[in-house]
């Protein structure tokens, strides 16, 4: 659901750093319709290139007033790399 919310430009590579803060505070009953709210806490470039950010997650559940879940979720992106700049073969 999540790669519907959010799109990263010049990704070449990540990772999911893990999740912290996942409280599962309601259960879902089986037929139950769910949607993911996410938004960015916060992003920082890394010594090694990368991206790392924090999304911040919450499981609604249709008719419910507590969420089923509660998360942060930490991803580091690295951009893609560059293009060989060597000049394209010539025909024959």
């Amino acid at each position: 659901m999540l790669e519907e919310l959010l799109t990263i430009t010049d990704h070449g590579r990540g990772t999911n750093h893990g999740l912290e803060r996942v409280p599962f505070t309601s259960p879902v009953r089986v037929g139950s319709e769910i949607r993911l709210v996410a938004s960015i806490k916060d992003g920082r470039r890394r010594d090694d290139g990368g991206v790392q950010c924090r999304v911040a997650l919450v499981i609604q559940v249709r008719g419910q007033d507590r969420p089923a879940m509660v998360a942060e979720s930490i991803y580091i992106t690295y951009p893609a790399e560059p293009a060989e700049t060597a000049a394209p073969p010539r025909p024959l």
